[in-house]
Parts: C-alpha cells; structure tokens; sequence
C-alpha cells in the first residue's frame, strides 16, 4: 500500500537539562512511538531531533521498522526560533517551527506524500485510519480550536490580526479568531512552503511584541500564537475539542478555566493530547499508557483510565474546596500545631 501521511513530532534534548526532566522526554517519546508502532504500516512517521543516536535506540527498542520511519537530524544552531525565545517558558516547543524546513525537505524528496500531521509527545493514537481518511479533505490546515477554554477577550483579537497583517497585509476578519492547539495540526503538504514562509515575520512579531501576547493570552507565550496566525489566515478547518472524533485536547488534571472532562470511551477520538501525564507527580499515568498502548485492543480500558483520573482530580479539588474540605484542613492543621 502507498503511503500518502506524515506523522512527525520533534524532540529537542537541551544540553544543560537535568536527569529526570531529560528521562521525561524520552518517556514521553517512548509512548507517542508504541502507540504507532501498532500503526506502522499505514503511516510514515518522522521524527525531528539533535540527538540521532539516543532516538534510533528506541525506536529499535520499540521495534519499528527501518523502512516505516526516518530521523531527521537537527542541529542546536539550527533552533533558530528556541535560541531566540531564551529564559521563556514554553523555549524549545518552538522547535517544531524550526522543524518544519527539515520535514519539507524531506518531503521533496518523497514526492508520495500528500498530507502532515505534526503532534506532540506527550500523545496516543487509538485509530489511525480515522485520521487518514479525515486528512485526504484537507486543503489547507486543520487543528483544534480550543479558544473557549481559554481566558481571552477583544485584545487576543487585536493582538493575533497585528500578527497576520506583519506577513500578509491585506489580513481582515470580523468573527473571533481560532487559538489553535499546536498538539495536532494537518497541514496539506503542498502548502507547507507558504506556511514556512510566514513563519519568519510571524514569529519575528510575536518575538518584538512579547508584552502585547503575553497580556492577551494570560502570559501564554509559544508556538501556538505563530501557528494561530496562519491558521486563521488559510482560514482552516477548527475541531471542536468536545466533539470531535478525530483529534482531542485532554487534561487527566484539574484545570482553573472550563475544559473537557469526559471522554466516550465506545465514541473516542482517533488522536489524544495528554499534557498531565507528563508531570512529575503523574508520571505513573504515562507509564501506565506506554504499557497498555502495546495492545491496541484495550482502548477501552484505556479510555477509562484517562477518565478516572479526569473526574478523580476534579472532584478532589472540588471536596478540598468545599466548606467540609476547608474545616476539615483547618482540623488537620490544628492537630499538627498540637503534636
């Protein structure tokens, strides 16, 4: 079968990073990878990366086939737009934007591809052919929309139409514009030579108007404002993140503002996006997920689990909350005074 999608992901392993953040990434690598092992056959998977060697070891570990995957070399000169976000939180999740040249060029060489999908990580896939099937109808982009969830107003309008009119000037838009999350993109491959056009002067003005984004976007300052540019100038296609059956934003944590908190586990999306298993205090969830993804047919299972922790979470922090929760720490705190 020919193989017309692009599943790739970038890892960036920053020299001075500590052991444990350093053996967190490549858990999370480990379990983006074993949930596509099961899925070799159907899609190409590309990984970008400054450390060839490291990343080759687990893929052969994992058992993915040579001729189902390439390694795409990037060197620490080459992040350009990492090496100009310094001492900024989200740094090196700019190095998908750095990727982005290196997988074109890939891909004009590989002239069978059709579509991209760029991921993160910290990702399962449950149903690969979905996701294909929904890519070969998309002309321009698609991506999760999830501005709802996020605290904006007016001024992250404002904010995002300067950035688009800073590469293309004739930039109008009378409705919202679409905070996109950069978990989960399509890109059909034909525009992707645009796309990194636009990516310089978008990125170069988000990087010159940095206290103009931050305050528009409760300090959130990343990727995400260059791809919501260019999104919402190739007017792209916007999943809803409560609805959708193709990709999801997910949180097993509680969350400040209204997110989703509930997944059909019979009606699951094909692709989800799990930024808490990635923290240091619920890495037991990712490694419970690397395992359980070795056996596609337990999603179900799966969805349960992501479920649990979801509603669990929530309902803590709801009972800590509460005025029984709040006596009740009260009494603890007076105990420990009296011990």
């Amino acid at each position: 079968m020919l193989k017309e999608v692009c599943i790739s992901s970038t890892i960036v392993l920053p020299s001075l990073i500590n052991i444990e953040k350093r053996i967190n990434l490549l858990n999370q690598i480990k379990m983006w990878l074993t949930f596509l092992f099961n899925y070799q056959k159907q899609i190409h998977i590309l990984i970008v990366s400054n450390e060839i060697k490291t990343i080759s070891n687990i893929v052969e570990k994992i058992g993915i086939e040579n001729e189902n995957i390439n390694i795409l070399e990037i060197k620490n000169k080459d992040l350009i737009f990492c090496n100009q976000s310094k001492n900024e939180n989200f740094r090196y999740a700019f190095s998908k934007l750095d990727s982005l040249s290196i997988i074109n060029n890939f891909l004009i060489r590989n002239k069978q591809f059709k579509k991209l999908i760029v991921s993160d990580i910290d990702s399962i896939f449950l149903d690969i052919k979905r996701i294909i099937n929904y890519s070969q109808n998309i002309k321009s982009l698609a991506a999760i929309n999830y501005r709802t969830e996020l605290t904006t107003n007016y001024k992250f309008d404002q904010m995002l139409s300067k950035c688009i009119i800073s590469f293309y000037p004739n930039f109008i838009s009378n409705k919202k514009l679409a905070w996109i999350n950069s978990g989960f993109i399509i890109f059909d491959i034909s525009l992707l030579p645009l796309v990194i056009k636009f990516i310089i002067p978008a990125f170069n003005w988000i990087n010159n108007n940095r206290e103009c984004v931050k305050s528009s976007t409760s300090n959130h300052y990343s990727d995400e404002i260059v791809f919501s540019a260019i999104f919402n100038k190739f007017k792209g296609k916007e999943l809803n993140n409560y609805s959708n059956k193709i990709a999801r934003f997910f949180w097993t944590c509680n969350t400040k503002n209204r997110t989703p908190f509930f997944l059909n586990p019979f009606v699951y999306p094909s692709h989800i996006h799990l930024p808490a298993s990635k923290f240091v205090d619920s890495t037991y969830q990712m490694s419970l997920l690397t395992k359980m993804g070795k056996i596609k047919e337990l999603n179900l299972l799966l969805l349960l689990f992501i479920n649990y922790w979801s509603i669990k979470s929530r309902l803590f922090f709801y009972f800590i909350n509460s005025p029984l929760g709040v006596k009740l720490r009260k009494f603890k705190n007076f105990l420990k005074i009296k011990a």
